[in-house]
Parts: C-alpha cells; structure tokens; sequence
C-alpha cells in the first residue's frame, strides 16, 4: 500500500513537472519518496532524480546536486551495472547543477563520463542530452565553437530520433550561442524553429524559453 500511494505521489509530481510548476512537482516527489520503503530502490532512485530536475529548474544548484547524488548512490548500488544509464542520468544532472554553481572542471568530468556510459550502451537520447549540457558548459567556458559543435552534434542525433524535446532544446542551445557570437539572425531563426517545435509539443518553460530568445535575438 505504501509503494501505491508513493506511485500515486510521485505521477501527481510528473504532471506538475510537465506544466513546469515545479515547487508543487517537488513537493509531491518529496511525498512519494515518503512513502516509498527502502526496499523500493528503482523508484526512490527515480524520486531523488525528479527532486533534483525540480531544484535545478528553481534555482537552487546546491540542493539540486544533493539529490543527483543521492540518485546516483542509488543507482550505483544495482549489481552488475544494471543501472548505468540510470547513473549517466543522475552524472547529467549533477554536471549540469555544478556549471549552474560555477563549479566547471568539475562539470565537465561528470558530463563526460555520462556521455561516455551512453555511447557505450548506444543510446541516443541519453548521448543528445549530454551532449547538449556539455554543449551549455562550453558556452558559459567562453568556448563558443566547441559549443556550437555540441548543441549541432544534440541536434542530429535528436533528428535522427524524431524526438522534438530534444530537438528544440538543442535548437535553443544553437539560438543563444550563435546569438553570443553576434549572429543574430543564425540565433533568431534556431530559436523561432524551438519556439514551434516546443510550442506544438506543449512544454510550456521550453515555449517561454524559446519566446524570450527570439526577443533577444531582435
């Protein structure tokens, strides 16, 4: 009973995600993982990840990287490295929360060991996604080219998978580095094309995301 209402909590939490209300999503994945015993590991693993994703999008990086770490020591604990794309998950993360603290060296390893798990299991998503974090560490490192090659490599691979989150999330990345270069009508077209990509799938921070890089890049 106690697995069924951290599930109940824990959907509750996905659908305020996905509308980007976060403070609730955080809220309820904080309840599922209440409610999940602790034998429950895939989902209290899955609850920290959320909770981390929820903290990273608010703001707070320092919280944020204790859940990615509390997701990874769970994900490590998986015998035989069952889990490892679930580790690349919380290694995404937890880079991506170090560049939010300045932390870059340290970003770049984590991001770069998460890329190599996913090209090691031949996954495409999970490689975009890193790719497309490696490519926001580059940026802010004043590597514009580098970060150019990155947000172009997310962008193929997430063509080749028709996945249009991925798709207009690696368009925003193309949008707001070109944009940095002083090629601004590069970043306004890549950040229209997000725009009605992310738009039609209805993410609603990628929708806004996007809006306000086209403003900018006028």
């Amino acid at each position: 009973m106690r697995r069924e209402e951290g599930d109940r909590h824990f959907r509750f939490g996905e659908q305020k995600r996905m509308e980007s209300h976060f403070a609730e999503a955080l809220e309820a994945y904080k309840n599922a993982l209440a409610h999940y015993p602790p034998a429950a590991i895939a989902e209290r693993r899955q609850s920290f990840q959320k909770m981390g994703d929820c903290l990273r999008m608010m703001g707070d990086f320092t919280a944020a990287k204790e859940g990615f770490r509390s997701a990874l020591s769970l994900a490590q604990e998986a015998p035989g490295g069952e889990a490892e794309i679930e580790v690349a998950d919380a290694l995404v993360g937890l880079g991506l929360s170090m560049r939010g603290l300045g932390e870059v060296e340290e970003a770049l390893k984590q991001l770069e060991r998460a890329r190599g798990i996913y090209e090691g299991w031949e996954d495409p998503e999970g490689e975009a996604y890193a790719r497309w974090a490696l490519g926001g560490l580059w940026r802010i490192s004043g590597e514009l080219r580098r970060a150019q090659g990155s947000f172009e490599e997310a962008l193929v691979l997430s063509e080749g998978m028709e996945d249009p989150t991925g798709i207009g999330y690696a368009l925003c990345g193309l949008g707001g580095v070109t944009r940095v270069m002083g090629h601004y009508r590069d970043s306004l077209s890549y950040y229209t094309r997000a725009h009605t990509v992310l738009k039609e799938i209805e993410d609603v921070f990628g929708t806004a995301y996007s809006f306000c890089g086209i403003a900018n890049a006028h």
